[in-house]
């Protein structure tokens, strides 16, 4: 395993996920965790063909993820 910094635009969402809806409300909640608590687990990525990497565990970190860059980098 190796620890390493990807950006956001190179992470895909698996097809295969299991989980198929995700509820604007708890996303929205886990948005003000992140930001009250900070993110307690990364996301785990295997990388895919070139740059791209397909999310093997924390889809909904990273559904909120650009939500959180929004309010704090741009």
């Amino acid at each position: 395993m190796t620890i390493k910094s990807v950006k956001l635009s190179d992470i895909i969402s698996p097809e295969n996920n299991p989980r198929k809806a995700f509820d604007d409300a708890t996303i929205q909640g886990l948005a003000e965790s992140i930001e009250h608590d900070g993110l307690l687990q990364n996301l785990v990525v295997m990388q895919s063909q070139g740059k791209k990497y397909h999310i093997i565990s924390g889809e909904r970190r990273f559904r909120v993820s650009p939500e959180l860059q929004k309010r704090y980098f741009n």
